[in-house]
């Protein structure tokens, strides 16, 4: 049986951040990924610039595309374009991005076992075996960084409450002959996909198109796509339906009901729902909880200290992130077309927008900011709607 201080089960952004900081610390670290690097992963792919705040190494290289603006539209009308001069976002496959990062950790000292899907967790009252089909490890600490439905996730955290939100995502390959009208923006629309949106990323030979829903579920996601494919004006003639394979998955959505720390195991990015609930960004927050596992492991290992502390830095430094972006969620998907209005009105926001994204204040600034200039589109609207209804010319009293 192999033995290591920290055995970390999944090699994604969560995994392999982890990982790294784990082995920089010169922490013997053994990761366990159920498949091999490059593995193909639904996602968007867009990485805000915050990411590269928080990985001591150049991420620009896996870049696909570099994004300076948003084409926004509701329900396939009213478009407008949102841009900046900084970038907004990065995007990227997962597939170089993943691997990336893992080569990093590797490079760093961990471990990285690849083709090893764990079979079992138990735990041995002093830490864990962890079992593949054909091995047995051992450690005292363990990092479940395996997604949702993960091995160490049903095992170890039977009760942990989870609403995934639904997800259907395809990839349209852009032959040479083709003129690329998003070079440098994703394109978004609210209302077609009900609580959600759907989505256009463009990446080097490809686009990327998908739909999310973040309250409740969709009865039919394959014709909620269908109609987006008709409404969006891009889609309907520049892409063929029959072009794509489309992949569901699960996006888990921020909870805070159920612990993320077990006795000496703990629970990181997609495992532990720590996904964006208004946008469905889990990147970032997959680093950053990793980076937190990490450092609370290490604490533990050196000076006896239990693993609570990794809750309490999660509900300090990403809980108020979570708990805007929810707040937005419930308001735009409510109301798409009042959303849309608002940024058309107020152009500025979608520069905050940005902002919070490349981590300048983040989404509790960028909500504060919004409530305020909602509250004056809202009463000027009010205002017009009950005076053409009272008296045909907006809120005016007869002479």
């Amino acid at each position: 049986m192999r033995r290591y201080d920290v055995i970390i089960v999944g090699s994604g952004p969560a995994g392999a951040a982890a990982a790294f900081s784990l082995a920089q610390k010169g922490i013997e670290t053994a990761v366990l990924e159920k498949s091999a690097h490059p593995r193909y992963k639904p996602c968007g792919g867009g990485l805000t610039p915050k990411v590269e705040r928080v990985l001591p190494f150049p991420i620009r290289e896996v870049s696909e595309r570099v994004v300076y603006g948003a084409r926004l539209t509701c329900r396939g009308e009213g478009e407008m374009v949102v841009t900046s001069s900084s970038p907004v976002a990065y995007l990227v496959m997962r597939d170089s991005f993943d691997r990336r990062l893992a080569e990093e950790a590797r490079k760093a000292g961990a471990l990285l076992f690849e083709g090893r899907k764990v079979t079992a967790v138990r735990s041995d009252g002093e830490g864990f075996e962890v079992r593949t089909a054909e091995e047995r490890f051992a450690c005292r600490f363990l990092i479940g960084a395996d997604g949702v439905h993960g091995p160490v996730r049903r095992a170890l955290f039977p009760t942990r409450r989870s609403r995934p939100a639904p997800g259907l995502e395809g990839e349209f390959l852009m032959g040479k002959e083709r003129v690329d009208p998003v070079a440098g923006e994703i394109r978004v629309d609210f209302g077609e996909v009900p609580r959600g949106y759907g989505w256009v990323f463009p990446k080097e030979r490809h686009l990327s198109v998908g739909i999310g829903a973040f309250a409740g579920s969709l009865e039919s996601p394959k014709q909620v796509l269908e109609r987006y494919l008709r409404t969006d004006p891009l889609l309907k003639n520049l892409v063929s339906r029959d072009e794509a394979i489309w992949t569901g998955y699960p996006i888990p959505t921020f909870t805070e009901d159920s612990p993320r720390v077990m006795g000496k195991a703990l629970l990181a990015g997609d495992a532990g729902n720590l996904v964006d609930p208004f946008f469905g960004e889990g990147t970032y927050y997959a680093i950053r909880s990793g980076q937190m596992a990490a450092e609370t492991v290490a604490d533990a290992l050196r000076h006896g200290r239990d693993l609570g502390r990794y809750d309490r830095m999660l509900a300090a430094e990403l809980y108020p992130e979570f708990h805007a972006a929810r707040k937005l969620a419930r308001l735009v998907y409510a109301a798409p077309r009042f959303w849309c209005r608002l940024i058309a009105d107020n152009p500025e926001l979608g520069e905050l927008y940005f902002e919070a994204l490349r981590g300048n204040g983040g989404y509790p600034k960028f909500w504060r900011e919004l409530k305020a200039r909602a509250a004056g589109v809202l009463w000027t609207h009010l205002k017009k709607s009950v005076g053409r209804r009272f008296f045909g010319k907006g809120l005016t009293h007869p002479k």
